[in-house]
């Protein structure tokens, strides 16, 4: 059994070394390596012929239950997200067999004593690397590593209060056989160093959770030590080691790392949002009280927000149908964003004009803007209809005959599907009718947009009447170029981002 139980030492610390074994490749990994220790097990128990019980964890039961549920909820689709569950039950199959091997690679007191020192050991290893990586953070876990969502991270964790929830699960392991007098005198000194540090980093991670959780986790073993009757004795030892993480805390600076804590408030979560999670979360449990919603499928149900739309011409109407009908569901839409867009008045552009004027802007484009006729503009001219044109005629000639037959019957066939797609945007922009938006729309309009207005700000006007507000920001070039010509996109995109990101920290904010 040792080569199974070196092996699920491994997996432990792997796990949470890799950030928690979130990311899809440290799951492939954990749930690979199970299998492996699986087989390192079953094939010398099946063929040994000496009779070795097998044990059966208590808390195996409910847990096979648990998945039994969500096998359930797989087969019979009951769940609102069969891939999302089928994965999440391949990593809780995973951990039933990981826990199933170590109640039998872990039998006896020597084998659960190893693992007590290995936890204790390991926990005082990564809380130094927590306050370490603390202490000289630069931004990115384990000093190299990007974050790609902001947040506080501590340690091998991107959130903090998920270390919080690691030093909750290993902190016993020390903190109770040293209240419970259970350690030898002469190992005193070491394990109560073992468990300072863990203590500190749990202090030092600033989570509120954490910090509660270990509270309630001292009152409950002082209560048993009182009920015991061994109270003063072990009672001390234990409020020394407290008293050594608070003077730790004080040491390293507890000042300097709450002023931090304060510089970072926008990244935590606001009392209203706390309160509207909880809010959706239990409209969930109404709607589904029985089976639930599937394994792993909170995400997918959860009425997420903020919600950030923006539409590009046509498109313009889309999304601003699409923030009303969010907004009558309850979600919140942080940012509208209308890029040479308005919304069509009876069939009509505001102000009157025909529906055909994009299209005449697109005819006359390269004589208007005094841009050469080439193979180059006829081919923007293409990608702004939704027809792919090659880089070059040549290319397409060169390949032979055959190739040139695929390429006029893709042509073709594409030219088609434009048309059919061109008919059902004029049909629905005729017969839109807008209701009103709650909120603001931002409006990015072109110099050629603008001549649409003839100087009577049309469009803005007719936001207007269908908004709370509209803010105008300039946008280069043209409806074409905007987003074809890669030199105005680039212009386009830093004023469409700083824009966004604006609306972003104000929703955060909120």
């Amino acid at each position: 059994m040792k080569p199974v139980r070196i092996g699920i030492l491994a997996l432990i610390a792997f796990a949470v070394l890799s950030h928690g074994a979130v990311e899809p490749w440290a799951r492939g990994i954990l749930e690979a390596a199970t299998g492996i220790l699986l087989l390192i097990w079953a094939v010398p128990f099946l063929l040994s012929k000496k009779e070795c019980p097998i044990v059966l964890p208590p808390l195996l039961f409910p847990l096979v239950a648990l998945a039994l549920l969500a096998t359930a909820q797989l087969a019979f689709r009951l769940t609102t997200s069969p891939f999302t569950t089928r994965i999440e039950l391949q990593l809780m199959l995973s951990m039933l067999v990981l826990f199933f091997l170590a109640g039998q690679a872990f039998r006896t007191l020597a084998d659960w004593r190893s693992f007590a020192w290995f936890v204790i050991i390991f926990a005082f290893l990564v809380a130094g690397l927590g306050i370490l990586q603390h202490l000289t953070f630069n931004g990115k876990l384990y000093w190299f590593r990007e974050l790609k969502y902001p947040g506080i991270p501590f340690g091998p964790y991107a959130n903090r209060n998920h270390f919080a929830g690691f030093a909750e699960l290993v902190l016993p392991m020390s903190l109770v056989p040293l209240l419970l007098g259970r350690v030898r005198r002469e190992r005193l000194a070491m394990v109560g160093m073992l468990a300072i540090i863990p203590l500190s980093a749990l202090l030092l991670s600033a989570s509120r959770g954490g910090i509660i959780s270990l509270a309630a986790e001292l009152a409950f073993l002082a209560l048993v030590l009182i009920l015991r009757r061994t109270a003063r004795r072990h009672l001390v030892a234990g409020g020394v080691v407290l008293l050594l993480a608070l003077l730790t805390v004080s040491w390293l600076g507890v000042n300097q790392i709450l002023s931090r804590f304060s510089s970072l408030q926008t990244l935590e979560v606001t009392q209203g949002k706390r309160a509207s999670m909880r809010h959706g979360t239990w409209h969930i449990f109404l709607d589904h009280p029985v089976l639930g919603t599937g394994l792993g499928t909170l995400q997918q149900v959860y009425p997420q927000g903020p919600c950030f739309l923006a539409g590009w011409s046509l498109g313009g109407p889309v999304a601003f149908e699409l923030a009303c009908q969010l907004r009558a569901a309850g979600r919140e839409v942080a940012f509208l964003g209308l890029i040479d867009a308005g919304l069509p008045e009876k069939g009509r552009l505001p102000g009157g004009a025909s529906v055909m004027v994009p299209l005449w802007w697109a005819i006359s484009y390269p004589f208007v803007e005094h841009i050469p006729l080439n193979y180059k503009t006829i081919r923007m001219l293409a990608r702004w209809v939704g027809i792919l044109l090659p880089e070059s005629l040549g290319d397409v000639w060169r390949r032979g005959l055959a190739e040139g037959a695929r390429f006029a019957g893709s042509l073709l066939a594409s030219g088609w599907r434009s048309l059919r797609v061109f008919r059902a945007n004029l049909s629905g922009f005729s017969s839109f009718q807008p209701t009103f938006f709650d909120g603001e729309v931002t409006l990015f309009r072109t110099a050629q947009g603008s001549r649409l207005d003839r100087g009577q700000d049309y469009v803005r006007a007719s936001l207007g009447r269908w908004c709370a507000h509209v803010d105008v920001h300039e946008a280069p070039g043209s409806d074409m170029t905007l987003m074809l010509d890669p030199a105005v996109s680039s212009e386009f995109a830093k004023c469409f981002g700083a824009t966004l990101n604006l609306a972003s920290q104000a929703g955060v904010n909120r």
